[in-house]
């Protein structure tokens, strides 16, 4: 029985090995990430009834999110910094841009932010 534990947890830790996001993959979770995110903001912001133009710098973006995706991601990707740090079994990313630094966990093609 603990043979067949141990090599359950073997073909666990290969399989992560082999499907771990690569730096270009996690350009694209974070991408549709941010457009989650976009989304939401926006509801709340009609939700709300809030003033974009009372918002100042952040009402620019909430619009040119609303308006242009590609070009909000543009901006946001200019402020970030991304490292991607290739571990054995998984990735490590660190996001510093607007807001708090944050650190992500690349596994079995997904993201896990802390």
């Amino acid at each position: 029985m603990i043979k067949l534990g141990a090599y359950g947890l073997v073909l666990l830790a290969l399989a992560a090995a082999f499907t771990k996001p690569t730096p270009e993959t996690v350009e694209v979770l974070l991408k549709t990430r941010t457009f989650l995110l976009k989304t939401r903001t926006l509801l709340a912001v009609q939700d709300t009834e809030v003033n974009l133009a009372d918002m100042g710098l952040d009402g620019a973006m909430v619009t040119l999110c609303n308006l242009q995706p590609n070009a909000c991601w543009d901006v946001l990707r200019g402020l970030t910094e991304i490292t991607h740090e290739d571990r054995y079994v998984y990735a490590k990313i660190g996001i510093d841009g607007p807001g708090d630094p944050q650190v992500c966990y690349g596994l079995f093609r997904q993201l896990i932010c802390l």
